[in-house]
């Protein structure tokens, strides 16, 4: 038990490391690309992370461990891209009068679902057997849904803000 305590520590670690590096990595890809091939490239490199790191960890037992050291940055980086995106992209949705309501919702919405994500992926593990790599693919899909939003919203980059008169008020 305090090795297993050890290894989530130090996984929880490197995940974080690479969450660092990959909200810094969308806002640079958002700048050099535009809003919609930088999410696009982050939600699909996130699903993709997902599976390579719980099929890539499935019955590996003892060798497991060195391998999640080094998948758990890959998917830290790779699953919090999209948020930095989120910082960038709903403020340049709302008007003046609605930015910071807009954004704070659009942005905390998707807090209510992911809070059902390790429920859930429980529930599916255990409906698959005990196999989080199953249950992990079809949770993981989440980000094919944000894959498909991502061309449902309009590109912003560039563009100018949107003001009140644009609404009607």
């Amino acid at each position: 038990p305090k090795e297993r305590d050890q290894v989530k520590n130090i996984m929880f670690f490197l995940q974080n490391l690479g969450s660092f590096f990959g909200i810094y990595t969308f806002a640079i890809l958002a700048e050099k690309l535009n809003r919609r091939k930088a999410f696009a490239i982050a939600f699909v490199a996130a699903w993709l992370s997902i599976l390579a790191f719980f099929w890539g960890l499935a019955g590996k037992g003892a060798e497991a461990k060195n391998l999640a050291y080094i998948l758990a940055p890959l998917m830290g980086f790779c699953t919090l891209m999209p948020f930095s995106g989120f910082t960038i992209y709903f403020p340049e949705l709302f008007p003046t009068r609605l930015r910071t309501t807009g954004a704070g919702f659009a942005y905390n919405a998707s807090r209510v679902f992911a809070g059902g994500a390790p429920i859930a992926m429980t529930s599916l593990a255990n409906s698959f057997g005990g196999s989080f790599a199953k249950a992990a693919s079809v949770v993981g899909c989440i980000y094919l849904l944000g894959f498909v939003g991502t061309f449902m919203g309009p590109e912003t980059k560039g563009q100018p803000l949107p003001e009140d008169k644009d609404f009607g008020f």
